[in-house]
């Protein structure tokens, strides 16, 4: 008999195809036994999509855009302050280097 593949020689298409399919039907052990994979990778495979899921849909390029809107949004403000601040203008409560 052949010996299985570790479990990152599965491709990542795959470990989601199987647990799309378990998610579905679920019967995991079924789903498991079809495919060749032991119940337990399976589950591994279920909790890793569950708690990294959001991943795949680029939540760190999602972080990576806001820390750049707030980095844009605390220039701007700096700019505004130092044109009209700095020419004599008091805006209370804009921004820090205001007040």
């Amino acid at each position: 008999m052949g010996r299985r593949p570790t479990g990152s020689a599965y491709s990542p298409t795959f470990k989601f195809q199987v647990v799309l399919e378990a998610e579905g039907k679920g019967i995991e052990a079924q789903v498991a036994r079809a495919y060749g994979v032991h119940p337990v990778t399976l589950a591994k495979w279920k909790r890793e999509f569950l708690e990294r899921g959001a991943e795949v849909f680029g939540e760190k390029e999602v972080n990576a855009y806001e820390k750049k809107i707030v980095e844009l949004e605390r220039r701007s403000c700096q700019d505004f302050c130092v044109t009209f601040c700095g020419a004599g203008y008091r805006w209370a409560n804009i921004c820090s280097s205001c007040s």
